[in-house]
């Protein structure tokens, strides 16, 4: 199988698939040049926090857009020319750890009120605010239950601090009415990292093809999603040409791994009814 992007080499996977957790951050710390000072802090409160958990044994893992600058060290002056910068910190963790987490993250400063521990027990969500400060946390359990469902309980052990980038893509590309910082998100996503066949700091094009081929909704809205960013990534003066085609490639790389996996008998009797019917759930619903 061919992979868009960068090529893919065997003896990299080997390399990468064997180099130490902690030297990898080490890199990607170092080489944040293009990171705002206040994009900085969110950064650093993120992995402290999770380091944090890690301490207690718990699982807990940095997802939405400052996850998103922790992988995407190379090309983070990208996201500054775009106007991006970070306003909240979301984290995944297991909800059979709910309690320690909590304990742990209100020794670190959050507070939840009661408000937010009522829709807690009904959506597998809540928001924390840090004690004197406008920071808030949003933490989720287990899955990321939006327009679209991403069950996460078997892929939190695949990276640290993050989601791996596979799962951060789908998080951006699962939003129904997507906006643009989610497009720069994208954009900043697939311009640092390949379209290969495995997880390891790269877009996992077959895990993505597979989710997709279960659920003809989810796969709506990515693939109509993709075409969005791939509009923007040609408009965007502070792109290069580089960046446009570098991104332009990734995208008819990806959209050609989804379209070829073969779909489930279940996708392909919701395909017959299409947009006629809701495919996707209202974020009010969870609010």
């Amino acid at each position: 199988m061919i992979y868009i992007g960068h090529a893919y080499k065997t003896s990299d996977a080997r390399k990468t698939a064997h180099s130490p957790s902690r030297s990898r951050e080490r890199k990607r710390r170092d080489r944040m040049t293009g990171t705002a000072p206040i994009d900085l802090e969110f950064i650093q409160e993120a992995t402290r926090l999770t380091a944090a958990a890690k301490e207690q044994k718990l699982t807990l893992r940095v997802m939405g857009a400052t996850a998103i600058k922790i992988h995407c060290p190379k090309f983070a002056v990208i996201h500054e020319h775009l106007g991006r910068s970070l306003t909240d910190l979301d984290f995944v963790g297991r909800s059979k750890e709910t309690r320690q987490l909590l304990e742990m993250l209100e020794t670190s400063g959050y507070l939840m009120d009661r408000d937010a521990r009522y829709r807690m027990a009904l959506v597998g969500r809540c928001v924390l605010q840090k004690h004197d400060s406008s920071l808030h946390v949003d933490l989720f359990f287990d899955q990321l239950r939006w327009n679209h469902t991403l069950d996460l309980r078997n892929r939190l052990e695949l990276d640290f601090p993050t989601l791996t980038v596979s799962d951060l893509v789908v998080e951006k590309m699962q939003i129904v009415k997507i906006n643009e910082k989610d497009i720069k998100d994208t954009i900043v996503m697939l311009r640092e990292h390949s379209v290969t066949d495995h997880d390891r700091d790269s877009v996992n094009g077959p895990y993505i093809a597979e989710l997709l081929a279960e659920d003809w909704g989810f796969y709506y809205t990515f693939i109509k999603n993709l075409s969005t960013v791939e509009t923007f990534t040609q408009k965007y003066d502070q792109l290069s040409q580089e960046d446009k085609e570098n991104v332009r490639s990734k995208i008819a790389g990806l959209r050609q791994v989804i379209e070829d996996k073969p779909k489930s008998l279940r996708w392909k009797l919701r395909a017959r009814t299409g947009t006629n019917a809701k495919w996707y759930r209202e974020v009010d619903e969870l609010t």
